[in-house]
């Protein structure tokens, strides 16, 4: 039973429709709340889907979006909706459609009344640039990688700069933790760099890695002093 079908039932709720009560209200703010976007998208997509099928996809995509680190389409869209067999959905246009109806949705509940072009330039952030790498060291970066400002980690989304950083190990065994210290620019990198300080147990700073996250990949490559876990 989908979600859409609890809209239209007249009589005492079950504990089934309790709990899409209360998933309706985590994922969407209230059952009126995920109407309106049902409502929304059955006219987006012309009527092509019912809205029982809508608010199947509508609900899956939503829950996706708001629990995985990768939020990009490649995650979302090509290995998450359109591999699953119940995906209702027709072509990849229309997935794409409705991954990015949900992150303009999640957008404008973080940054209400913001301007079009900021979500833009968010939804390009989640790893959604068309120019954007595709190998473990971007094409015409130049000095020390992932230590050089002129040569940082590809990264497939801000989201995913702590899926890279959580990946590393350092070769000497010290454990440790890191903190964003600000964003970079470089002559040679589209796009705004990150900057994370490198701190072991006892306050120090060992270094500072950069990372570009407007990329296609993650990169599976470690700076020097650092090795890929579980590789």
């Amino acid at each position: 039973m989908g979600i859409f079908n609890f809209f239209k039932r007249k009589k005492q709720p079950s504990n089934e429709d309790q709990l899409m009560v209360k998933v309706a209200e985590f994922l969407f703010g209230g059952i009126e709340q995920m109407r309106s976007q049902v409502d929304d998208l059955y006219e987006i997509f012309g009527h092509r889907y019912t809205k029982s099928q809508i608010s199947g996809v509508l609900t899956w995509t939503t829950s996706r979006f708001n629990r995985v680190e990768d939020k990009s389409a490649a995650a979302i869209v090509d290995r998450g909706l359109m591999a699953r067999p119940t995906n209702c959905l027709k072509s990849r246009e229309d997935a794409m459609t409705l991954y990015k109806y949900v992150a303009k949705k999640s957008f404008q509940r973080a940054f209400k009344n913001a301007p079009d072009a900021m979500f833009e330039e968010m939804f390009k952030s989640l790893g959604n640039c068309e120019d954007g790498a595709t190998s473990d060291i971007i094409p015409g970066a130049y000095g020390e990688y992932g230590y050089s400002v002129t040569n940082p980690i590809p990264t497939r989304g801000i989201p995913t700069n702590e899926v890279y950083l959580q990946k590393l190990a350092l070769l000497s065994g010290e454990n440790f933790h890191w903190r964003r210290i600000g964003s970079f620019s470089a002559p040679n990198i589209n796009n705004p760099i990150d900057g994370y300080e490198i701190i072991n147990d006892k306050g120090e700073t060992l270094c500072t890695i950069y990372i570009s996250p407007y990329q296609n990949v993650i990169s599976n490559q470690a700076p020097k002093g650092f090795y890929i876990k579980n590789r």
